[in-house]
């Protein structure tokens, strides 16, 4: 079977035009007013944007992906690359921007048009497919995820991290993780699955100030530092990576400074670093143990920090499903109103209410979403409309829509994709079910917020 054929060619950037059908934007009806919902939609993100082009220019490794329409002033529609051509055409001509944006935006793109038109881009390269239909399939490859191996392949967080390690800017939260994969006594199984670990929860802790005075840490000319013996503080933080790596704790119960410095004390309790005996990894002035580049080194000229003896903390404890945040974005006073409810609710003491609030508050949100594309949703969306269809669906228009990443994608669809997710244990579809298999629990209710939570904002945004 011969596969249809992609033309390369390098065309001037005035003989393209934007894609007026584009799944970022509702349908427009002309150039001018494409050009304008992209603008009104991206908002600095464009004009940062055409700074990075000005500076960098256009990616070699990415073509735009166009066809050549059947009625269009243009000789050809860009399917794919809108966004940077919108960007080029405002470096072009900021004045499609008037009245758009704030006006330092708008001053920052005029400088940004003054240096490019010393130095502007005026042809582009394209990949040219026969129809709409033939360049679809690259789009989608472009822009999905999830297709087992098919299309790209999103880095987890802490493939990111490795490779922002090796451009060398290692942050603090990978440089302990490291210290602790290196020098720890991690199994190997766990050092197989560290990948899995909330990198964003040990970044919360390590840079929380209690715990850093406690544990001495301290940042230095881009290194983490520690006061306490090298011997002595691999055994916290090894703890708490392990801690979070087995899910020993609940991410919910370190939101706040007061539940992170009552989970700091329980650990110290276990472990008390500071009197620990010597062990065999050594000071990084010797020759022994660990390695002078190692990634958390000893603060020779600062003081060890005193021990403090733990003393019982009595907080309020969170047991609501949704930390107390305000408002929910540009949200009616319906959904606005569930949102508060989920603030204040004992969810330990009334879980299934509160599951029916939580599982209410995302059937509306995602049929507020899906409602303006009806015309565009899929099959199985349309003939079946469960809460799970919904969900996948509108996880990948707002990935496609750059409104969430294609890391916070993956990781809900993973999580709905279980079979405990929408159903018996965390029980946001309980009221979707004639039978109460399993009473819901508070920490269900919270975890499945956690992985919710961005879909939800970006709804409402």
């Amino acid at each position: 079977m011969s596969r249809p054929q992609i033309r390369k060619l390098t065309i001037p950037l005035t003989s393209i035009g934007l894609d007026e059908l584009n799944p970022r934007l509702e349908p427009q009806i002309g150039q001018r007013e494409a050009i304008r919902a992209m603008v009104k939609q991206q908002g600095e993100k464009i004009v940062n944007l055409a700074a990075d082009i000005a500076e960098h220019g256009i990616s070699a490794a990415e073509r735009f992906m166009a066809v050549v329409p059947e009625n269009s002033r243009f000789a050809y529609i860009s399917l794919d690359g809108n966004r940077r051509l919108v960007a080029l055409k405002l470096l072009h001509e900021p004045l499609l921007a008037d009245g758009l944006m704030p006006a330092r935006l708008l001053t920052r793109l005029k400088r940004l048009a003054d240096t490019f038109s010393e130095d502007p881009i005026d042809e582009i390269e394209i990949a040219l497919f026969e129809n709409r239909e033939h360049g679809a399939l690259w789009v989608a490859r472009r822009h999905s995820s999830n297709m087992n191996g098919v299309g790209q392949d999103s880095w987890e967080s802490l493939d990111k991290q490795r490779f922002d390690a090796w451009r060398g800017y290692e942050s603090r939260e990978w440089q302990i993780l490291e210290t602790v994969r290196q020098h720890g006594t991690l199994s190997q199984e766990d050092i197989d699955n560290l990948p899995r670990i909330p990198i964003t929860t040990l970044k919360r802790l390590t840079a929380d100030r209690y715990i850093k005075t406690q544990l001495g840490l301290d940042y230095q000319d881009g290194r983490v530092r520690s006061t306490i013996p090298d011997a002595d503080i691999i055994r916290p933080l090894q703890r708490m990576v392990l801690d979070l790596l087995h899910k020993r704790i609940d991410v919910t119960h370190l939101a706040l400074t007061e539940d992170r410095k009552v989970y700091f004390e329980s650990l110290e309790e276990t472990i008390p670093f500071r009197e620990a005996p010597p062990v065999a990894i050594a000071s990084p002035t010797t020759n022994e143990g660990i390695e002078p580049s190692s990634p958390v080194t000893k603060l020779a000229t600062a003081p060890p920090a005193e021990k403090r003896k733990p003393r019982p903390v009595r907080i309020k404890e969170h047991r609501a499903v949704i930390l107390p945040s305000g408002q929910l974005g540009t949200a009616p006073e319906p959904i606005q109103a569930l949102y508060r409810e989920l603030q204040h609710v004992d969810a330990d003491s009334y879980p299934r209410a509160c599951a029916m609030l939580l599982e209410t508050l995302l059937t509306t949100s995602l049929d507020n979403y899906l409602a303006p594309l009806a015309n565009v949703l899929p099959a199985s969306v349309e003939t079946t409309p469960t809460l799970l269809a919904k969900l996948l669906t509108t996880v990948k228009y707002l990935v496609y829509a750059g409104q969430l990443s294609p890391e916070q994608g993956e990781v809900i669809e993973l999580d709905a994709k279980k079979d405990n997710f929408l159903a018996a244990n965390p029980a946001i579809l309980y009221t979707n079910v004639q039978e109460w298999p399993e009473s819901p629990t508070g920490a269900n209710l919270r975890s499945n917020w956690i992985t919710i939570q961005p879909l939800i904002q970006a709804i409402w945004l």
